[in-house]
């Protein structure tokens, strides 16, 4: 067996792990072990710390960091004029990088300073940035002396469970990502190439080769060429790739549109009064509208469709977990509804589709 078969079928098998939100005075850090190659492909070494934290905060924990990434620390380091005497080795040995972070650690003013912060992955949650929840909002996103990003990324993410992607609430990895990609203008190949690395990570929600496990019976869907000529949100594949699917449903805390809480007060004041019977959601998603519609309509039929088929299998197993039962997502093309034994509703909604040919 090859180690890159038997590499995936170990992480096939292990749980997901979720990076905690690390808040805290860092009391103790070292360099423990070198450690397999990250999404990058990059070599990383293991730094364990400890921290002064509340009491409801992790104590411990641990970040990985290349020789790369220890080579620019020290070098910010030097340009806030805080390096003096820390000897950075000339080799990159797990005992020359942890006698280095022995020197860091001896000095109060590196200690307290957000460049190490950023480095240990630290401090940083990015729950404060709301990024197009509001104009100011978006500003602070695309103008960076109006809101400070961190040096380096936090520890990422690894899911090996499609209810994991679904389930885990977003992580400082992610947010930091998404801030990336609107920062990245003037290195957006470095960062689409950082980025796609990453996302490779992610379950990529499959299914039969041809769809149809997802499709109405009997109902073969041929995507539109113009579908997918543009990746739009910077994401690799765009809809089609199934790895994007997770980043797309951590939208719904930065875009209004998919916000549920928002999406219910605007139907409610559009349709609140109404008792549709039969509702067709098109260009679901991950089905942030849908579901709206189904809470607010228990009664009625909410047939959702969209073109990216692995997004219709994550709505379904999202449906699973939420325990709601009046909806039919189907990966379908809303130009042809022949298939259904009425194309008559009551109610058709089509947001996320005006949004993206906007």
């Amino acid at each position: 067996m090859s180690l890159i078969i038997l590499l995936a079928l170990v992480a096939s098998s292990s749980p997901s792990y979720v990076p905690p939100y690390y808040e805290g005075q860092p009391t103790f850090a070292a360099v423990a072990s070198l450690d397999p190659p990250d999404f990058r492909g990059e070599d990383v070494y293991r730094i364990e710390f400890n921290l002064d934290a509340k009491v409801e905060m992790p104590q411990d924990g641990f970040i990985h960091r290349s020789w790369e990434d220890f080579q620019k620390f020290d070098h910010l380091l030097t340009t806030h004029l805080m390096n003096f005497g820390l000897q950075f080795p000339s080799e990159p040995t797990t005992e020359n990088l942890d006698a280095y972070m022995k020197r860091v650690m001896e000095h109060s003013g590196i200690v307290n300073s957000n460049v190490f912060h950023d480095f240990l992955g630290i401090n940083w949650s990015g729950k404060d940035l709301k990024f197009m929840q509001s104009l100011a909002e978006f500003m602070k996103v695309v103008i960076p002396p109006l809101y400070r990003a961190p040096d380096f990324a936090p520890e990422p993410p690894v899911f090996t469970d499609e209810a994991d992607c679904i389930s885990a609430e977003e992580t400082p990895f992610e947010v930091y990502a998404y801030l990336m990609g609107f920062r990245s203008q003037t290195s957006l190949q470095e960062f689409n190439e950082w980025f796609q690395a990453f996302l490779s990570t992610y379950p990529a929600f499959d299914g039969l080769e041809d769809d149809s496990d997802v499709q109405p019976e009997g109902v073969s869907v041929m995507i539109p060429p113009h579908f997918n000529q543009t990746f739009v949100h910077f994401l690799p594949g765009g809809y089609l790739n199934g790895q994007t699917v997770r980043i797309s449903f951590l939208g719904k805390s930065k875009f209004n549109f998919l916000d549920e809480t928002r999406i219910k007060e605007y139907l409610t004041m559009l349709y609140g009064d109404k008792n549709p019977k039969r509702i067709l959601d098109i260009g679901t998603g991950p089905g942030f509208s849908a579901f709206v519609l189904a809470e607010m309509f228990p009664e009625a039929e909410i047939i959702a469709v969209d073109l990216a088929a692995p997004y219709i299998r994550m709505a379904r197993k999202w449906q699973e977990l939420r325990n709601i039962t009046n909806i039919q997502f189907y990966h379908a093309n809303a130009e042809d509804l022949s298939w259904l034994e009425s194309e008559s509703f009551d109610l058709i909604n089509y947001a996320y589709v005006l949004h993206e040919i906007a």
